[in-house]
């Protein structure tokens, strides 16, 4: 199934897609037919209840594909059926506990930015409050407008509370699969990748380039969430990020040093997973930062990032708001 979260009367609504064109208003569904149990509110709720619920969706969508045409046409007069160029998404998950970014995960990301490959996984936690959604424009911070970058990156979303498990069993705990662009302001990656001294200053360089990481709106995450039944993780998958239309990446998640369930498992030995937490894989080659010249987004570009499967998370890009009050002199936090 491909699940997903649009705005509704000032809210959010869960929906599941019932093909390309069209979806069902989960919440509408049980109010106009109040067949069963009703649905919870949000995807994340979903999760929480179990496979029950997620069976429960799946029955709806069977139920859908059955009706007669009249029937079909009805739902649709009562908006229980919607199209889905008509609505605005929000983030599958709109609120995740975790969001846990992998770095380094691809040999060829490794050799542009001139780091060594790591030897097991590595990542950082990113604010679940830059979190938005597919169509949501990505705001240049007023701070740091120069070297935002991209990262398409495919993402694991947590289906049941997960801490300590093997690889062999780690993709159980998964529900399904999105897509996160971990849009980066790089201003401080230069001064991470000089770093020497000691291990205070390498690590204090190291927290302001995943300072960079944090700004409101650098989590698009979208726009769906694909059930893990879906996708066939063993053949890979197709990962495509484009500006204006133009290729920038493109890689195949075959390309992983670490796999989905080596991921998951490295990172639960010290992390409890919840319902609705998000997992990515990190990053392909193809940054603006590493090309030559570099390249960075501005006011008025459109990025995009596709996983075959998955769909395409699209976000424009605005312009920094205005100058703030007093930080055009304020400069010595800034690591040159």
């Amino acid at each position: 199934m491909k699940l997903l979260t649009f705005l509704l009367d000032g809210g959010t609504e869960p929906g599941v897609m019932i093909d390309d064109t069209w979806l069902v208003a989960l919440n509408r569904w049980h109010d106009v037919y109040s067949i069963g149990e009703a649905t919870p509110h949000s995807i994340k709720a979903m999760l929480e209840q179990g496979d029950g619920a997620l069976d429960s969706i799946r029955s709806i969508t069977h139920q859908v594909m059955q009706m007669a045409p009249k029937e079909m046409e009805l739902a649709k007069q009562r908006h229980v059926l919607l199209k889905v160029s008509d609505i605005c998404f929000a983030p599958p998950i709109v609120d995740p506990g975790v969001i846990l970014m992998s770095g380094g995960a691809y040999r060829s990301h490794a050799l542009e930015m001139k780091v060594k490959e790591p030897e097991t996984p590595t990542g950082f936690i990113k604010s679940s409050h830059a979190v938005i959604g597919s169509g949501d424009a990505i705001q240049l911070p007023n701070v740091a407008p120069d070297m935002v970058d991209w990262e398409g990156e495919f993402a694991c979303v947590i289906g049941r509370p997960c801490h300590d498990v093997s690889a062999v069993t780690a993709l159980d705990y998964v529900a399904g699969y999105t897509i996160v662009n971990d849009v980066s302001a790089r201003d401080w990656v230069r001064g991470l990748l000089s770093a020497d001294g000691t291990p205070m200053e390498i690590a204090r360089r190291a927290g302001l380039n995943h300072l960079g990481k944090q700004f409101p709106t650098f989590c698009p995450i979208g726009p769906f969430l694909v059930t893990k039944d879906e996708l066939d993780l063993d053949n890979g998958l197709t990962i495509t990020t484009r500006l204006n239309g133009k290729t920038k990446q493109s890689a195949n998640t075959r390309d992983l040093l670490f796999r989905v369930a080596e991921t998951v498992s490295y990172f639960s030995q010290w992390h409890r997973f919840l319902p609705g937490d998000v997992i990515t894989t990190g990053s392909p080659a193809g940054v603006g930062f590493a090309a030559v010249p570099p390249c960075f987004m501005k006011g008025g570009d459109v990025i995009e990032v596709e996983v075959e499967g998955v769909g395409i998370l699209r976000n424009r890009v605005a312009a920094p708001s205005g100058a703030v009050e007093g930080r055009a002199e304020e400069a010595l936090w800034r690591l040159k």
